[in-house]
This record gives C-alpha cells, structure tokens and sequence, in this order.
C-alpha cells in the first residue's frame, strides 16, 4: 500500500488513541481523529457535539456490547422492555424511537465501518474489535441520512496491520460466564492485508425458574469478521469485509418486585399463588414459570453484512465508493405474565434484507475552502410475523419495502484566518409500500406511498486562540414516514401512512485546550424541536376511537453537555462528562392511559392529554467518567494498569404514558479494573469487578396491576445483569 494510504488508514483505524504522551519532556494529549463530517478531522476542530472511545475506554468502563454504550455516553440511554429487542428504546438527548412497527426507522442511527444497520433490534449484539466508537449527538441527517434525526452511533473496528501479529483472549466471571475472542491479522503482499477476528461468549443466566430449576436471562453470542484490505493500483484502495454475529437468549424475564397481599390472579390464584418461593423486592431474582412458558421464551438474532469500500485518489481529491449488502434475520418468543399457571404468549419472526450504496467526493483538506458531494441509495425489504394468545389472539404476517435515493453535500469556506462558514443541504427521495394479512379474519391489504424532502444544516465556527473554538449551528433533522404495521392494522392504516418527523436542532458549543494541551473541556448547549413526532395515540373513526401509530405533535429538548479529557500526570488520565437535558412533551392529545389511571389523574374514556408532560427515558443529569492509572514496576518488565468508572443518573421513568409506577430513582454504579501488562505488549491480565457498591436497578418495568394485580399493585422489574455485583477475569495474549 503507498504510504500516504497506509497514514491515512492507521489515523481512521486507530483513530482516537488517548492519554498518550507525546514527548518524554512533555505530557500533552495525542490528538483524538473523527470522521464525524466523512473526512477525517481532529474532534477539537469538528463543529460537532462528539463523544469519542477508544477499545480502552471502554474496557475501562465496563462496555462489553451494544447495550452497555449507555454507561459511557450520559446522553445516550437504551431500555429494555422485554423479549422484543426490536422494541428497545435507544434515546439521543431525551428522544427516541417509541413506534415499534417493521416499516418506521429508528430515530438514532448506527452505523459500522460506513454501512448503517437497519434496525434498532439487530444493535444489540457483542461488540467485536471495535477501534473506535464515535457518540454524534443531535441530528445528522445532513451527511448520514433519514434515519438519524436524534443522532449518530458510528462504529470502526479494526484495520490489517503491516507486520503479522494475533492474540487470543480468554474471559471467566463468577457469574458463570465465559468467553474466547481470537484475531489473527497478515499482510498477504506488500499492497494487502487480511484481519480474521472471532468470539464465542455464553453465559447461564441471573434469574432462576423456580419450577424447572433452569437458570434464565442468559445469552451465547459468537460471530466472525474477515476485513481484506489491499492496493488495486497506486491510487486505488479496496476494503472487503464480510461478517457474521449470532446471538440466542432466553431473555427477558420480568421478576416482581411489588405486589399487594390483595393482588390476584385474573384467572383464579392469589398473593400466595403468585408468591410460592418468591420474596418481591430489590433482591428477587425468582420466577415460575412451567416448561412450556420456559420453552416459549427466547431471542435468536442472525446478522450478516458484506460490504466493498473503494478509496481512488483522484490527484488531490478523493472518491469513495461503499457498496454493502446486510441482512437481519430475528426470532422471539416471551410469556408476557410473570406466573406459572396463567398464559399470555407472544412471538413472531423478524426478517430484513438491505442493500445500500454511497459515492461521495472530498475535496482537498484546504484551509480556504472543502467540501464532501455524494449521492445515496438504499433498498430496504422486511419481512414480520406476529402471534399473541391464548388470550388477547393475534396472528398475522406483513411484508414491507422502501427505496431511498439522495443526493448531499457540506461546503466549508474560510471566512477570515479565525473563522469558518459551513453549509450542508440533502434531497432524499422516498417511496414505500407494504403487504399486510391478517390470519384470523382473512382480511388483506396492500398499499404504498412516497416523499420528498430537502433538508440541511449551517454552522460558523470562530477560532479566538490557536487551543480554542466557538461554534453555533442550525440543523435540520429528518425521519422517514411508513405505515403502522400492528395488529390493528386496516384498510385506514393502509391509506394513512405515518408522515414524516422533522426536527431543528439549535446549537452553541465550545472546544478548547489548555494547560499546555493536557486538558481537553468541550461543551454544548442545544435546543431542538421535533414536529410530527411518531407515536401511538387515538383518532376518531366513524365516532370512535381507535389506537394508531400516527404524528401525535411537537416535542422539545434542551440542555447542556460537557466533555472532558485530561492527562492529569504521566501516570493519571481522567476522561468522560456529564449531560442536563430536559425533554418535554409540548403536544400529544389522545394517548392511552397507564394501568390503573383514574380520571382524577386525567384519564378520561381511556386517553388522557400529555401535553406540557415530561418525556420517558431521559434522566434530568446523567455522568459518566473513567480514571485511569498506569505506572511501569520497577526493575521488571512489566506494567501495572487500573481504571475507576463511576456512572451515575438522575430519576426517571420508563412509560412513554407517563406511569409513575414506572419510575427509576437515581443510582450510580463503580466499576474497576486491576492488572498488569509486560512491556512488549505479549500478555496482559485484567481482574475486573463491576457494580462494586451492588447497587440495584432496573432497565424497564412492566406494571400488571390488570393482569395479575386486580387492581391492585404488581409491578414487574426487568433487571439486568449488572444489577448485582460480579467479577472476573479477562487473559490475553498476544503474538
């Protein structure tokens, strides 16, 4: 490879490398490289509230898959709501995704080394060789398209090295988990190189069924990733990459956590029916359920991507072309009643083939004047099925399309030496369609739609010192429209498709350096709006009421954030930062009630008004930061390493209707690392506790105060794994 690709591709491969010292005379951060903008730009320079980690930070803050990011970025938060990881809620600054139908995008967009994933459930996998993970708050529909109006997750793994190299990591916790990831990388010639990596993790589950004995919320992921890079002449670079993750669960149980002595069954039973063995509270990890229940209860993900990069260096430009094909194949089954003798059962399988490509063009990275041009085209086909009963039947199959085709571009022109103009602008074309039968009635129904939309974003960023940069921005965000794909579905939803969320997002932000560029302090303000927001509420068919997905009103989002990266010694590093958001609910007439709402509480004929009310998922003060100590034993070839994690949020509460009882208080967990490395990189022993305080929470709580309660309360608590306190220890070894 020529050596002005080989620099290119170690700076974006390898990308935020932090706590580094520059000289043996000078401590100073090594600089953290973005592509937050589709170039690759010191984050310190990017008019972009970013949040960067290394594989490191991560480690450091105890990330091990998708589902744990939230622990390292506080404006990110993820909840989990049951056996449906389709129906997880991923939050940017407050606002997510909370229509779960097969044809809605999700609201905040991930993407893996340039390709975006299709859906919100296929994120939740083990994360595997990751190099860099970058957090782009607020929307960036402008370069990375429709589905990313609340913000952006880009993931890069790994690039070949130059020389041969491997390792072999081995991972046990006292939870019974175990787990084995292996790389091996080789340069093929002088202008290619292969990157074999692999991971297999199984762990038993932390809730016991007390009626088979079998532990439960457990899972087993293993996957592969190939990454082939090579030179196809001196001015052309091609990266294949093929990969496959598989997950299988039996996940997720709800356990209860409160129950009134007068709570029953509304099937016949009792307290003590409801409670044989189980004690409700914090501590519970109990269940019953009978082998059928046990066997109805699992999630089975297939994700499998092949994608083709090319990188032509056209004199001083450069052309990109990124060519992939993913396809998510997902299956899941839950017993929604948390007792053994009462069945309430529902499953269906989930299939999504996308295929996408992007051309784009960067100018020269100039002073003066840049820009990115690029066109975009996406062809997306989904397949669901869906089950529900004995009670409450359901059963019906939906087959959904889209084609997207878009055109984009972001200039950057220098306005004087200090300060800079950026103006960026998107066309997106977009047509829909869906096949909807319904099994039980026989009914049918088939419809499509299209939309256009031109949508952009200004910043002017000025530079007061050569460590400081002040910026403010106006972005546009935008979030396709479709149909309401549910068991409700009929010839009105066919012929009102959900139209699409808009949002203006206002920001002020700051970056600086200082004390001789050992701190890093960024921050933002921002202010955004989103109109038509997508959720379920009500309208009035032929006088009455009836329970749709549709464009429900307006909400607001506000705060600040603050980041912070400072080599504090030689020895000590300290990295993380802190998000206030708060984000409200403007309009929103006609939504459903919570369980057991009186009129007193506003619940008037089963909807209530949320105007003026508070959003789900979004703690007011949310922190996250990670200190991190390294220092060489003496006389020995080794290095001693730790890091301290501590996460912390403030209340909130799960119900996107607003449910008291689905309240999180405040909690903070701590998680350490210990251990020690040699010198020459070839070994490295990691023990790990995570949660030290065994502080308990919950990611989602189901209230079944109608189903089990009487009436009465019944709360169910979805705890996660790392709502107790576990250790381990993680070997590897590299060659």
């Amino acid at each position: 490879m020529n050596k002005r690709k080989k620099i290119l591709g170690l700076a974006i491969a390898g990308v935020f490398a932090t706590g580094a010292v520059q000289a043996q005379n000078t401590l100073q951060l090594e600089e953290v490289v973005v592509t937050a903008q589709k170039r690759a730009e010191s984050v310190q320079d990017v008019p972009v509230a970013v949040s960067a980690f290394t594989a490191e930070n991560l480690e450091a803050m105890g990330v091990q898959d998708f589902g744990d990011l939230a622990k390292a970025s506080p404006s990110l938060t993820i909840t989990t709501t049951g056996g449906n990881t389709n129906e997880n809620p991923v939050s940017m600054r407050g606002i997510g995704t909370y229509a779960y139908s097969v044809g809605i995008e999700p609201s905040v967009a991930l993407i893996v080394d340039d390709v975006p994933v299709p859906r919100a459930g296929s994120f939740f996998n083990a994360l595997n060789d990751v190099a860099a993970i970058e957090v782009l708050r607020g929307p960036q529909s402008t370069l990375f398209g429709k589905n990313a109006s609340a913000g952006l997750i880009s993931v890069h793994t790994n690039n070949p090295g130059q020389e041969f190299e491997g390792s072999i990591e081995v991972l046990a916790t006292d939870d019974d988990e175990t787990g084995v990831k292996a790389m091996v990388s080789t340069p093929l010639s002088e202008s290619a190189g292969i990157r074999i990596t692999a991971y297999n993790k199984d762990r038993d589950g932390h809730i016991k069924n007390l009626t088979t004995g079998h532990m439960l919320n457990g899972q087993e992921d293993q996957g592969y990733r190939a990454k082939l890079v090579f030179d196809a002449s001196e001015d052309l670079t091609a990266t294949i990459i093929a990969e496959r993750n598989e997950s299988e669960s039996n996940c997720c149980i709800a356990v209860f956590n409160s129950l009134s002595p007068e709570a029953a069954v509304i099937a016949g039973g009792s307290y003590s029916v409801l409670t044989n063995g189980i004690t409700p509270g914090d501590d519970n990890r109990s269940i019953r359920q009978n082998q059928t229940q046990e066997d109805a209860t699992y999630s089975k993900s297939e994700d499998t991507a092949y994608s083709l990069k090319l990188t032509y260096a056209m004199g001083e430009h450069e052309l990109t072309s990124v060519t992939a094909i993913r396809e998510w194949d997902y299956n899941w089954s839950t017993s929604l009643i948390p007792h053994e003798n009462f069945t309430l059962n529902q499953y269906g399988p989930y299939s999504t083939e996308q295929f996408t490509q992007e051309l784009r063009i960067n100018s020269p990275a100039n002073a003066e004047f840049q820009y990115v041009v690029g066109a975009y085209f996406t062809d997306i086909d989904s397949t669901r099925g869906f089950q529900r009963g004995p009670v409450f039947a359901s059963n019906w199959e939906a087959a959904t399309w889209s084609e997207s085709a878009a055109l984009f571009a972001q200039f950057d022109k220098a306005l004087s030496e200090k300060t800079n103009l950026s103006v960026g602008l998107r066309y997106n074309n977009e047509k829909f369609g869906v096949e909807f039968q319904n099994n039980l009635s026989g009914a049918q129904f088939k419809a499509d739609d299209s939309d256009n939309a031109f949508f952009g974003k200004v910043s002017i960023e000025h530079n007061p010192t050569d460590d400081a940069m002040i910026y403010a921005s106006y972005a546009q965000g935008y979030k396709a429209g479709g149909y309401d794909i549910t068991s409700s579905f009929n010839q009105l939803t066919a012929d009102n498709p959900v139209e699409a969320e808009t949002v203006d997002n206002f920001e002020l932000g700051m970056k600086t350096t200082v004390m001789d560029g050992r701190v890093e302090l960024n921050g933002a303000l921002f202010y955004s709006s989103f109109d038509d927001f997508q959720a379920q509420s009500a309208i009035l068919v032929d006088g009455a009421l009836v329970m749709v997905l549709n464009n429900v009103g307006k909400m607001t989002t506000k705060g600040l954030e603050v980041d912070v990266r400072a080599l504090l010694t030689e020895n000590w590093m300290l990295t993380g930062g802190f998000a206030y958001t708060k984000a409200d609910i403007d309009s929103w007439k006609g939504a459903q009630c919570w369980s057991g709402q009186t009129a007193a509480q506003g619940c008037v004929n089963g909807l209530q008004d949320l105007s003026g009310k508070e959003m789900a998922n979004s703690p007011d003060l949310k922190g996250a930061f990670a200190l991190e100590y390294n220092q060489p034993i003496s006389d020995t070839n080794l290095e001693f390493f730790s890091s301290l994690a501590y996460q912390w949020q403030s209340e909130s509460f799960y119900d996107i209707k607003g449910d008291p009882e689905s309240t999180q208080g405040a909690y903070g967990t701590a998680n350490i690392n210990l251990g020690v490395a040699d010198l020459d990189d070839k070994y490295r022993v990691t023990l790990f506790v995570n949660n030290v305080t065994d502080q308990y929470y919950n990611t989602g709580i189901g209230n079944f105060r109608n189903f089990l309660g009487n009436g009465k309360e019944a709360l169910a608590h979805y705890v996660p794994r790392g709502a107790d306190r576990y250790m381990g220890i993680r070997l590897r070894y590299n060659f």
